[in-house]
């Protein structure tokens, strides 16, 4: 989605390091139940924040069941795993001979589709979204695509009653990342009142007039951005989306 030569400048580097460090609090940490069997014999069930529990001898895994048991034990999460796929998974997904064919990048995502490609071997019940250090990859392309225009601006500027907290300019052209900012790319003046509606309107009138195109943005507070960061796995929410 970033341009190969997109241009970066005007970074506020206290507010960089605020956006990036979301990620320490945007761990994907649903409540899961595991169930570990051999060809359906149990062999151990366990849910991740509360331990042990029984979901009988045997099972038959699908996704049907997962469900079932989803449900049952008030979990987020079901995943049943077969001993046996379980350890062809580790041996395809630790293979070092792969692992010299590939950058790091791309044997963590061949180790990533192995683990969602097993069956229901190594069944995950709902399947997992796909992310990259907990930024959900597809999932903001489909934002991209469905709530921006392939070119405009988008600003996304988070505040306290008195500061901006963390902010991003972003300039799509073709639908790609060609420019990106902190909000220091405007000036101070434009920056004042950053809980204020006015100034928030102010600021997408000016990035569309300056970069002459259609300008988006969100403006929200730091409490609420760092509650979405911490449930940001179950979905996008209905954050208000402005426009010039």
């Amino acid at each position: 989605m970033i341009h190969p030569d997109a241009v970066f400048e005007h970074v506020d580097i206290n507010q960089a390091r605020r956006f990036v460090d979301l990620s320490a609090i945007a761990q994907p940490d649903p409540q899961v139940l595991y169930v570990l069997h051999d060809k359906g014999k149990v062999l151990r069930a366990w849910v991740s924040k509360k331990g042990k529990t029984s979901v009988g001898a045997s099972i038959k895994p699908s996704v049907e069941l997962a469900e079932e048991l989803r449900k049952k034990h008030q979990v987020e999460e079901v995943q049943l795993i077969d001993r046996g796929s379980y350890h062809e998974y580790l041996k395809k997904a630790l293979d070092l001979k792969e692992a010299q064919k590939l950058t790091g990048y791309e044997f963590k995502e061949r180790s990533k589709k192995l683990k969602t490609s097993q069956g229901d071997g190594f069944l995950i019940h709902p399947p997992r979204e796909n992310y990259e250090y907990y930024h959900y990859v597809d999932r903001t392309r489909q934002f991209v695509a469905k709530r921006l225009k392939p070119d405009c601006v988008f600003l996304l500027g988070v505040h306290t009653p008195k500061e901006w907290w963390t902010s991003v300019v972003l300039v799509f052209t073709g639908g790609q990342v060609t420019y990106l900012s902190t909000f220091e790319y405007f000036p101070v003046e434009k920056l004042a009142g950053p809980d204020s509606g006015k100034t928030h309107e102010e600021l997408l009138k000016t990035a569309a007039q300056a970069f002459n195109k259609p300008a988006f943005g969100m403006f929200l507070p730091q409490e609420a951005f760092e509650k979405f960061g911490k449930n940001q796995w179950r979905g996008l929410g209905e954050t208000l989306l402005l426009h010039s």
